[in-house]
């Protein structure tokens, strides 16, 4: 995935969630360790992950853990 798609799938993800918040109880987990993967691979290899998404993804989990549905 490149950097435009990952940022869609956050803004697509938070339209879900707050539609229906309670479905997503373990999507703060999700994201922060996509947000994991995707770092050590954007120091791992040529750097086709930006490393703005992963602090995107970073950013998402961290509000979706503070979120009391």
């Amino acid at each position: 995935m490149r950097d435009a798609e990952l940022s869609q799938l956050v803004f697509s993800h938070r339209e879900a969630f707050m539609a229906c918040p309670s479905a997503h109880r373990g999507c703060s987990a999700g994201f922060k360790g996509l947000a994991s993967v995707l770092d050590k691979q954007a120091q791992l290899v040529d750097g086709n992950i930006g490393m703005d998404v992963v602090g995107m993804l970073r950013t998402e989990a961290w509000l979706l853990s503070g979120w009391s549905a």
